[in-house]
């Protein structure tokens, strides 16, 4: 079997003492320096966004006898407390598998966020 052939180090119109790019990137001088500026925008974003009030609007009472009221779904659950999600998919809107698994997997994510905000 033939041994691979050499490549020419000079290839592509490279000269010795040029860099790629890469390496030129990741000189302690160049990153050292982004990755503190990286770290405390970072930092600085984390922050910020505690200190801002969490004002939640008012719901309006619902009405009584209605469904909302009479569960108490506007509590939030007890920690350790068994929860139970229920996905509905409508048979006459005719949608796919896909889009039938896609709906599901938004709504279910968004409950998981609601409750985990809410906790």
């Amino acid at each position: 079997m033939a041994a691979p052939p050499r490549r020419n180090p000079n290839h592509g119109g490279k000269r010795k003492d040029e860099e790629p790019w890469l390496a030129a990137g990741i000189r302690p001088a160049n990153f050292l320096p982004g990755l503190a500026i990286g770290f405390l925008l970072g930092l600085l974003l984390d922050l910020s966004s505690s200190w801002r009030p969490r004002f939640s609007l008012p719901s309006a009472p619902a009405p009584r006898g209605s469904k909302r009221a009479a569960a108490g779904s506007s509590t939030a659950p007890a920690p350790g407390e068994e929860l139970k999600m229920v996905l509905v998919v409508r048979q006459d809107l005719k949608m796919g598998a896909g889009k039938i698994a896609s709906q599901c997997a938004h709504a279910a994510t968004g409950l998981y966020a609601d409750l985990l905000a809410r906790c």
